[in-house]
């Protein structure tokens, strides 16, 4: 069991914590932003899978309290990175800092990052390369004060890139958003849903997705765990297949959404049409 930390857009904390209620009996602590509990690796691929409000699933490392740039580089030199990748991997570290001792974000991500390679050229005599563009694992790092907390962050990219959308709108709703209003009107799933001004179609696809319960992780490809040394893909494969257990048909006529361009109608149809062709 570990310390997960499932960030969610702001004002959405208590919809995210119900979902994952459905999936973990276990204790969640809802904060600003997000919610927490320890859950299993499964627990962790399901969250990822299911949870429509979830945008980064967080999987703790470690947890410190430094004094200094100094004290946090010669604590964190002694977390056995070796146990989350290898040394031909490359990773990207993204910090949050809410600190007047660590008040430079960029320092204090130098200063991880300074201890990582350190510890692997101590102990391998290798180091990793760092790259910020198509990193093989992240490390999320948020800073509180003195209290210093590293993530391995699960699921990748942000998981409202959902996978569906064959065209971007230059105003698309954020998919994680659009499933939080839905979910926050307690809608049945069974009486008719009515978009009058549905842009690229974001709120009708996802309420598409909730009435069919189709889990919102399945038409994604690549998830941050996939590249972890423990990534245990037979266990993964088995969630995925039974997550689609409960998918079901609608009346078309459910859900509908118009829009005054023909353009943002084209965008829908062709995502809607994405969904219906990876069924």
């Amino acid at each position: 069991m570990k310390n997960l930390l499932i960030t969610c857009p702001h004002g959405l904390e208590d919809i995210t914590a119900k979902q994952i209620s459905d999936l973990s009996n276990n204790k969640i602590k809802i904060s600003k932003g997000g919610v927490s509990l320890k859950a299993s690796t499964s627990v962790m691929y399901e969250i990822n899978m299911h949870v429509r409000t979830a945008m980064h699933v967080l999987w703790e490392i470690t947890d410190i309290n430094a004094k200094s740039y100094d004290d946090m580089h010669q604590q964190l030199i002694e977390v056995p990175w070796e146990n989350y990748m290898k040394a031909n991997q490359t990773f990207m570290i993204k910090t949050k800092s809410f600190s007047k001792i660590f008040e430079n974000a960029s320092f204090s991500t130098l200063r991880v990052k300074d201890s990582i390679v350190d510890r692997f050229k101590k102990k391998h005599n290798k180091r990793p390369s760092a790259d910020k563009i198509n990193p093989d694992i992240i490390f999320v790092v948020i800073i509180v004060k003195n209290n210093i907390r590293v993530f391995l962050d699960s699921s990748g990219s942000p998981l409202y890139k959902r996978g569906y959308k064959t065209k971007m709108h230059v105003a698309a709703l954020n998919e994680c958003l659009a499933a939080g209003l839905i979910l926050s009107t307690n809608w049945d799933a069974e009486s008719p849903l009515y978009d009058p001004m549905c842009g690229s179609g974001t709120i009708p696809i996802e309420a598409m997705l909730i009435a069919r319960r189709i889990p919102p992780g399945i038409f994604r490809r690549k998830f941050g765990f996939m590249n972890w040394m423990d990534y245990n893909e037979s266990l993964w494969i088995k969630i995925r297949s039974e997550s689609q257990k409960n998918v079901r048909k609608i009346d078309k006529r459910l859900i509908t959404g118009s829009d005054l361009l023909q353009n943002n109608i084209e965008v829908c149809n062709s995502s809607a049409s994405k969904i219906k062709s990876e069924q």
